[in-house]
């Protein structure tokens, strides 16, 4: 069985083959304002990486609390953030993000980074949790991925296995089609930034350890066949170019004004 932690190294070490000056975490952090936040919930912070790339613009901060369903994950944030000049300020707790039992209007702001990739039957659930706990004048940040993400890698696979989906980093749980549909559900203000980032992969292991962890992947139980002949045709391309080159299309959501 592959842990949450090893899934999402796995995933995050394409963010180290991004061509050009795009930093997926910086794009992030320039999309926000925490100039007014006291309290700041995240949810599914996984190895806590989006934090150590906010710097300044928190003057009223006093507290963070970074959530996660696995401990082994909290830990690595624990790690990651250890020398943050935030640490003092942050709380890491075991939490399901469809069950969050903080009390309503809670915190200033609730990011979550990661929601789509770990979450797959209480995506609704989950927004309107974090709608309950978000203070009236407060705002929520959120993620998805698009269909355009990473389709070489996944329109390779479909081709070796049809029943992997070519189209979606899920199962088509939350992706950008849906999250316009379902966000202004429980929000009335939403603004929306997409990007896209280029990546040349040179080597062939890193999107081994992507397509051996996904979801999909686990939850067909592909055989190693199925990896050999992934594996020879991802060395064939970067024997032929020198690389691999996908991208990853992220949309990022800033939601306000909570719906009753």
């Amino acid at each position: 069985m592959v842990s949450e932690l090893t899934h999402y190294r796995a995933r995050a070490k394409f963010l180290n083959y991004m061509v050009g000056k795009f930093n997926f975490w910086d794009w992030v952090v320039g999309c926000y304002d925490f100039s007014r936040a006291k309290s700041i919930l995240d949810v599914n912070c996984t190895t806590g990486d989006f934090w150590t790339h906010v710097h300044g613009n928190l003057p009223l901060l006093e507290k963070v609390t970074l959530t996660d369903t696995s401990e082994e994950m909290l830990s690595a944030a624990r790690e990651t953030l250890a020398n943050s000049p935030l640490f003092t300020k942050m709380n890491f707790e075991l939490a399901e993000a469809a069950a969050l039992t903080y009390a309503d209007q809670s915190f200033d702001v609730v990011v979550t980074h990661d929601l789509m990739l770990r979450v797959h039957k209480s995506i609704p659930q989950s927004i309107q949790a974090m709608a309950r706990v978000l203070r009236k004048e407060g705002w929520a940040g959120i993620i998805t991925l698009n269909m355009r993400s990473v389709r070489e890698i996944l329109g390779l696979a479909n081709k070796i296995d049809s029943r992997f989906p070519a189209r979606s980093v899920v199962l088509e749980q939350f992706d950008e089609i849906i999250a316009d549909k379902l966000l202004p559900k429980y929000f009335n203000r939403i603004q929306k930034y997409s990007d896209e980032a280029i990546m040349r992969i040179t080597d062939s292991e890193v999107i081994m350890g992507f397509i051996r962890t996904h979801p999909v992947s686990l939850s067909l139980g592909l055989k190693e066949d199925f990896f050999t002949t992934f594996k020879g045709a991802i060395d064939n391309i970067i024997a032929q170019k020198g690389f691999l080159e996908t991208a990853i299309t992220p949309t990022l959501y800033i939601c306000k004004g909570t719906v009753k």
